[in-house]
């Protein structure tokens, strides 16, 4: 499976990096891989608009790709809490959480 995930003409999916959310997190730090720009962190906010989740870009990863990933929750008192070893295994544009 690991040189399918490689190979240069396996589809890549974008899904919206709000996915990684758990349910009751309105702003976390994303903390994890793949992809790369996981690795450093990611900002994600949790909108009250009906779109939900806004952020900066749309994260790609090859199809069947497990994203093992932490959030850092921000608390709105400025604590922060962190939901760790999180996955989310991407089979289409939603992917399937796994928390």
């Amino acid at each position: 499976m690991k040189q399918l995930l490689t190979h240069p003409s396996w589809p890549q999916i974008e899904f919206d990096p709000g996915a990684l959310l758990p349910p009751d997190v309105s702003e976390g730090l994303l903390v994890g891989e793949p992809p790369p720009s996981l690795k450093n962190g990611l900002r994600v906010f949790r909108s009250t608009s009906t779109t939900g989740v806004r952020a900066a870009a749309p994260l790609k990863v090859p199809f069947g790709s497990e994203v093992k990933y932490d959030v850092v929750e921000k608390k709105p008192d400025g604590t922060e809490k962190r939901h760790d070893g999180l996955s989310l295994v991407v089979l289409g544009t939603a992917g399937t959480i796994r928390h």
